[in-house]
């Protein structure tokens, strides 16, 4: 049961995954095969059966014919006999008192002379034999057997008039026919035997049927008058002697052998003439008709096969093509809906086809187009918020006067937040290295450290090839702000902020960790799908007091700019801290 269930799944699988050519030239195929099978079947059938009823008329017809010649033959030993008993000497010397052994010699001689000139007369007979009721006789020539006057009497009695068989010489093939003489008064007065060749009847049978391996048969009641052709079961002259009717036909199996059995009775004798065909006659021409069909039909089935799929293949090799255009489409493959041509379905679709993947071409570029204008924008508002020219000038007024009044710390303030504005006006490009990036962030911190003095702790480590690597200005700077802002919000103890920079299988990574108030998780889920305002890494749900770019613009930024494998992942839970991990391919800074 499993290995079925195996099949029919191993089959609905490849039966899924063909072709719709394949899958319509198979099922036009089988029913081409069902009803071209079904036909042949019909046919051979009908065929066979046509056959084996015209095979047993002619059998019958053949069994006919052979009676015709049996009769003919009896009627010729039965006129030819009749001069013999109804010649007046031969009735004077068979009621002779003394019998035909008391016969003188002239009269012998003459009675005699007739038998032999009578049995000489008919190619059948063999012998003509005379008997009286006394045990006297007189015969054309010798006789090889004997019988007594019984084994003569009962059966010419029984025939009441007509020949009977009464022995069956097998040696020379003669068998022996009695009847009852009687006198002018219709009084029995002897037996004529007439000694008949079993050839002569068997010049009747057809040697072309008997060629089939057929057997024919004369019969009287159960015994065989002649026999000729193949050897056949004991059962099969009980099957004739049990049939009703004096002619008929019935079918009979013994072994692997089945005969088809026909048989008429004499007109004038007690006699049966039988034919047994047996079916092989039929068979090996049922075999070969079968195999001329099983050929045509097969001939057949791969023709239409052909043509079906051919006609089908030319049909749907346009839509199997636009598949295929389908499957290999992007954004650089144009698709030709000209090649298909026509006005059918086929070319309407191809040209619908084509007209909407230029269509989602066109798209994608006023896609992309919109989105590196709104990057631009962001970061021009960025700028255009923290970098203003008159402040830079201003910072730098203010720097001057705390060194010459010796203000050390103000004039520190004041210089790092000029390095800043100064990184972030650059010369209007919008990348730079990771070592420029991780310099803003420095300074950065310094000035929260001021602000928030014994507040956190900063520990900042990148190796030499990351520091090397390009990638766009201010993704670093509102992560670490946020962990600033909100990470240790209510905490007493000094936190700490880690910010590393390595290369990691081709890309960028920098890993920016604290150990503050951490997140929920529903806090986190939210955190890079809204665009939060300044949205910090502890606490998303609180606005900053100031304009700034939050870490979901510069995951968005990202993505939008490198792919979706690319931008902000955290890793954070509740008194557990934050850990954020920015990834960008590591020559990002060209992209």
């Amino acid at each position: 049961m499993k290995t079925w269930r195996l099949n029919v799944r191993s089959f609905t699988v490849l039966w899924s995954g063909a072709s719709i050519v394949a899958k319509l030239s198979i099922l036009y195929g089988a029913l081409i095969a069902l009803f071209v099978g079904v036909l042949a079947a019909v046919s051979y059938g009908g065929a066979v059966r046509v056959m084996e009823e015209e095979s047993a008329a002619n059998a019958r017809l053949a069994i006919e014919q052979v009676r015709n010649s049996v009769d003919a033959i009896m009627d010729g030993i039965d006129k030819d006999t009749y001069i013999v008993f109804s010649n007046p000497e031969m009735l004077r010397a068979l009621k002779n008192p003394a019998g035909l052994s008391g016969l003188d010699g002239r009269f012998r001689y003459a009675v005699e002379k007739l038998v032999t000139d009578v049995a000489f007369s008919n190619e059948a007979i063999d012998s003509l034999v005379i008997y009286d009721f006394k045990g006297g006789k007189v015969a054309s020539s010798f006789m090889s057997k004997e019988l007594s006057l019984v084994e003569l009497g009962t059966p010419a009695k029984a025939a009441d008039g007509r020949f009977a068989l009464a022995a069956y010489d097998e040696e020379r093939e003669l068998f022996s026919l009695v009847r009852l003489v009687r006198d002018m008064d219709m009084k029995p007065v002897g037996y004529l035997r007439a000694n008949v060749r079993a050839n002569a009847f068997r010049r009747a049978f057809p040697t072309e049927l008997l060629d089939t391996g057929a057997s024919i048969l004369v019969v009287d009641g159960e015994r065989v008058v002649v026999f000729e052709g193949a050897e056949l079961p004991s059962l099969a002259l009980a099957a004739v002697a049990a049939a009703q009717g004096s002619s008929g036909s019935f079918s009979f199996r013994s072994g692997k052998v089945t005969y088809t059995a026909s048989f008429f009775g004499s007109r004038s004798y007690s006699w049966r003439i039988v034919g047994f065909v047996p079916s092989g006659r039929i068979g090996k021409a049922a075999r070969r008709l079968r195999d001329i069909t099983a050929f045509a039909s097969a001939i057949t089935i791969l023709a239409f096969f052909a043509v079906s799929w051919y006609i089908m293949r030319s049909f749907l090799s346009p839509i199997h093509r636009i598949a295929d255009d389908m499957r290999r489409w992007d954004l650089s493959t144009k698709v030709n809906a000209e090649q298909y041509g026509g006005t059918d379905e086929v070319a309407f679709l191809s040209s619908r086809f084509s007209e909407m993947m230029e269509r989602i071409r066109t798209l994608v570029d006023q896609l992309v187009d919109e989105r590196s204008r709104l990057h631009r924008q962001e970061l021009a508002a960025l700028q255009a918020q923290i970098n203003p020219h008159f402040l830079y000038n201003t910072l730098e007024i203010v720097n001057w006067m705390a060194i010459e009044r010796g203000a050390a710390d103000i004039a520190s303030i004041v210089r790092a937040l000029s390095d800043m504005m100064r990184y972030a006006i650059g010369n209007g490009t919008e990348t730079a290295t990771a070592s420029e990036e991780l310099s803003y962030v420095e300074r950065y911190l310094s000035l929260q450290a001021f602000r928030f003095p014994d507040k956190f702790e900063t520990c900042i480590r990148a190796s030499e090839e990351a520091l090397r690597c390009g990638m766009p200005k201010l993704c670093l700077q509102p992560i670490v702000e946020n962990s600033v802002q909100h990470a240790f919000r209510g905490l007493r103890k000094k936190g700490i902020i880690s910010v590393s920079l390595d290369i990691e299988d081709g890309d960028l990574v920098a890993v920016i960790a604290d150990d503050g108030n951490g997140m929920d998780q529903e806090t986190l889920d939210r955190l890079l799908t809204e665009r939060f305002e300044g949205t910090g890494i502890g606490t998303a749900t609180h606005k900053m007091d100031h304009a700034g770019i939050g870490v979901s613009n510069v995951d968005l930024r990202l993505k939008l700019r490198y792919g979706q494998a690319y931008g902000l992942s955290y890793v954070s839970a509740p008194g557990a801290g934050t850990t954020c991990t920015l990834r960008i391919p590591a020559n990002g800074g060209n992209a």
